[in-house]
């Protein structure tokens, strides 16, 4: 269950392939990532 993503547009929990397994791009792709609410919530910050 590591390095996965989950779909949080649905009411129960839908989680992609593992990203060590596939491509982070295709991972977020089997779980429908929004990416205007993953920047409204400030996803992308400074390391």
């Amino acid at each position: 269950m590591y390095n996965r993503t989950n779909n949080d547009e649905v009411s129960e929990n839908e989680y992609s392939r593992s990203i060590l397994e596939v491509d982070p791009l295709e991972a977020l792709s089997e779980v429908g990532w929004n990416r205007e609410k993953f920047l409204k919530r400030g996803g992308i910050y400074d390391w």
